[in-house]
């Protein structure tokens, strides 16, 4: 996927355990087909997105049907996206459930009253992306 900056946000599950990022690192925007749409989902890194993608259309969580979706790529991409997030009349926040998704969150929340954390819907796994391993893969492997 590519940045705003043009960087290139990609993942081998082979060869690394985290998203990189080729050249300028950036958010990444994944904008709604429906067009301006009033609210967005934020994401700390490509793998939640994509877990996001899954248990939506899964119906394993409730989320937005249509929204833009911003994934942050880095915690230094913050005031990035507090500029991007004044637009939104709904923020959704997905990010981990660790220290530093605790500070981002509280951070953004501070800031812009149309918040809303999710990570309550996840509490007991790390991220996202934790929670929907234990979804599609654990689940299966305990039958």
């Amino acid at each position: 996927m590519r940045n705003v900056h043009g960087g290139v946000e990609f993942i081998s599950l082979t060869e690394m355990k985290r998203p990189t990022t080729i050249h300028r690192k950036g958010i990444t925007l994944q904008l709604s087909k429906k067009g301006s749409v009033a609210s967005c989902c934020l994401f700390s890194n490509f793998m939640d997105y994509l877990a996001y993608l899954s248990l939506s259309k899964d119906g394993k969580i409730a989320l937005p049907k249509e929204c833009d979706c911003i994934i942050l790529n880095h915690h230094f991409n913050l005031s990035h996206f507090l500029v991007e997030s004044e637009e939104y009349e709904e923020v959704n926040l997905f990010l981990p459930n660790s220290s530093a998704g605790k500070v981002l969150t509280r951070t953004i929340m501070d800031r812009n009253p149309a918040a809303v954390d999710w990570s309550g819907s996840y509490i007991h796994f790390q991220s996202l992306r934790s929670y929907a391993y234990y979804k599609f893969i654990k689940n299966k492997e305990s039958l």
